[in-house]
């Protein structure tokens, strides 16, 4: 085995080590958390995990168990897991579907589906989250500006495919916001709709356009946030709170193409994926799930998923 490779696996192994025993043994022992801090400190330092981006930081992403209750206001301003507020839906925990492809384009959202309307943003040459959908009863109307039609062979009579793409307040070539597409096609005053989109970066300009009164058209959205490692946190985060004013995340899965790294001794990640569900149709509560969950995969299979743990 080449040295490199066996670092690796070495580093690994320890950091799986660290985070077992600080879940197991967390409340046991009262020094515990201190003793935790300055062992990952020290591994911190050593290999300069600020810099390395190319594996999981378990032990040091389980941290935030022990810090998160006594951060201060600011610093919860900049925590990602305080960005996110995870609930459950009472009495469906476990009511949940995985709809998509079975690594990168698969997407964890709750199994309550009575037809109606899919919006669909960022197709490429994956369609198989709209297959689902379109089975369920759903009318899926597709938008990417980047393909010319979709992939040969995956017509579907439930499909509209548009070669247009979406944005927010500023005019971008090809692209309109949402509120324009939905009120194109005439699904203004519908409440039986669900949003997926996946646009590299473009979600943030539509969630800073968008009505709050129009998110709220929709009964679920499953979304991928991108570039949740840069320096614009302050907007990245007022604009998910914006969302969570209508909807509370039930799903939340890093994507293992994407960055990470320390900020504030904390896991921040380039991009999550998440699946919302509108408030107003359900009774919630704090979500008790570890994530990743049962549902879910890597989008790189040939890398192992982050970690991401249990919001507490």
């Amino acid at each position: 085995m080449k040295a490199g490779k066996l670092f690796s696996c070495e580093r690994g192994i320890l950091y799986k080590v660290l985070t077992i025993l600080g879940v197991r043994f967390w409340r046991r022992r009262k020094n515990f958390a201190r003793d935790l801090e300055r062992i990952v400190g020290r591994v911190s330092e050593h290999y300069n995990l600020e810099k390395d981006c190319n594996f999981p930081i378990l032990a040091a992403n389980e941290r935030r168990i022990f810090t998160l209750a006594t951060q201060s206001e600011e610093e919860k301003k900049r925590s990602f897991y305080s960005a996110f507020h995870m609930s459950d839906v009472v009495g469906r925990e476990n009511d949940c579907v995985r709809l998509g492809g079975s690594n990168d384009g698969g997407y964890v959202m709750l199994d309550d589906f009575k037809g109606g309307v899919a919006y669909s943003f960022g197709v490429r040459d994956d369609v198989a989250w709209d297959e689902e959908l379109a089975k369920r009863g759903y009318d899926v109307y597709l938008y990417d500006h980047t393909i010319d039609g979709l992939p040969q062979g995956k017509e579907n009579e439930r499909f509209h495919f548009f070669k247009t793409g979406i944005c927010g307040a500023a005019p971008v070539k090809d692209c309109r916001t949402l509120g324009a597409l939905i009120e194109a096609n005439g699904h203004a005053d519908r409440d039986d709709m669900i949003l997926k989109i996946d646009v590299e970066g473009a979600e943030w300009d539509m969630l800073e356009e968008v009505d709050e009164a129009l998110l709220a058209r929709f009964s679920q959205i499953a979304i991928e946030l991108h570039f949740l490692d840069w320096q614009d946190w302050e907007r990245r985060r007022r604009l998910i709170e914006k969302l969570e004013r209508s909807h509370a995340p039930i799903w939340l899965h890093a994507c293992n193409y994407g960055s990470h790294c320390l900020v504030d001794g904390e896991c921040r990640y380039g991009s999550v994926e998440a699946c919302y569900v509108r408030r107003s149709d359900y009774d919630l509560k704090p979500s008790t799930k570890i994530f990743p969950t049962q549902w879910d995969a890597p989008n790189d299979p040939k890398r192992p998923d982050y970690f991401l743990g249990r919001w507490v």
